[in-house]
């Protein structure tokens, strides 16, 4: 996920996705190489992930502020 704020005026980037079984809120982290905030999502059960194609993200600023939720479209890999 790209972010229009360096990594450094920032605390964390979070996602959280709805409806899943597992729901909950998890920060991402920075990759510098490929200058992006990167998480690894572990599907639960494939019901359930077909359902939903959507996870909102958010940015925390350093002074504790943060943005508006916004919806990212998720493609699911069921190959592996």
């Amino acid at each position: 996920m790209h972010v229009d704020h360096p990594p450094s005026d920032l605390q964390q980037v979070i996602y959280t996705h709805f409806g899943f079984p597992w729901m909950g809120m998890i920060a991402l982290a920075y990759d510098p190489a490929l200058a992006c905030w990167v998480a690894e999502v572990n599907p639960g059960a494939r019901a359930a992930i077909q359902e939903n194609e959507l996870i909102y993200a958010w940015a925390v600023g350093c002074d504790g502020l943060h943005r508006d939720y916004y919806p990212v479209k998720v493609g699911w890999d069921f190959a592996g």
